[in-house]
């Protein structure tokens, strides 16, 4: 299986590891793991985010995650997204994308 490491470049911080053309499963008790780990790591404060689905041109991500806002208003999230084509049968070669994300938003940022 491919990965892909990116790296956004702020005011919006991002770092993802990306699995394209996967089945879209995933250990989740163990990503929750590792976030709770990394979380702890940062002092914590971070809220789960209510689940959320988003459509974009044929495609559609689902998102699960945690945030927090800091004090100077920057904000911090970990999310996992899983991103398919709304209809395989007019997406053929596309699968499911999972994405591992780390982002910091500075404050004016948002």
């Amino acid at each position: 299986m491919a990965i892909v490491i990116t790296i956004e470049a702020p005011p919006v911080h991002a770092c993802a590891v990306r699995m394209p053309r996967t089945d879209g499963e995933i250990d989740e008790a163990m990503w929750r793991q590792l976030v709770d780990a990394a979380e702890a790591r940062a002092d914590g404060g971070f809220a789960r985010m209510e689940p959320q689905s988003i459509t974009i041109g044929g495609m559609r991500s689902d998102v699960i995650g945690d945030q927090r806002t800091n004090a100077d208003g920057s904000a911090e999230a970990f999310y996992l997204i899983r991103a398919r084509p709304v209809d395989t049968a007019t997406a053929p070669g596309y699968d499911v994308e999972l994405r591992l994300v780390r982002q910091i938003a500075t404050a004016n940022a948002r």
